[in-house]
């Protein structure tokens, strides 16, 4: 089904100030465009969070964000490819933002 996303208006930074750590993020669009997926970790509350941008670069960002147990289970909804109005990103740099969240997720765990 399609991805039942939360909105925020929350920017990265915002977030980070939250608590999140940064895992992995990449915006596959044209220079004006944004379309932005980035994975974050909160290590207090042991959650992940997707977040996913998608527009004209004039918009100051609507996000959509949604939480997952695990990175497994965003995985599992980024390689679906639910017709919604957030874009996943192309198939290739979806495995490459996994690959790289999950390094920067086993470096906190072994806080490097």
């Amino acid at each position: 089904g399609a991805l039942t996303m939360g909105f925020s208006y929350d920017n990265n930074e915002k977030k980070l100030e939250q608590g999140w750590k940064m895992l992995a993020s990449r915006d596959d669009a044209d220079s004006w465009d944004i379309d932005e997926n980035t994975f974050m970790y909160h290590p207090e509350r042991n959650v992940f969070l997707w977040r996913s941008a998608s527009g004209c670069s004039c918009l100051d960002g609507e996000y959509g964000e949604e939480e997952y147990p695990t990175l497994d289970a965003i995985e599992v909804e980024l390689m679906k490819n639910a017709d919604d109005k957030y874009c996943k990103p192309p198939l290739k740099a979806a495995e490459e933002l996994i690959k790289e969240a999950r390094e920067a997720y086993g470096k906190i765990c072994r806080g490097v």
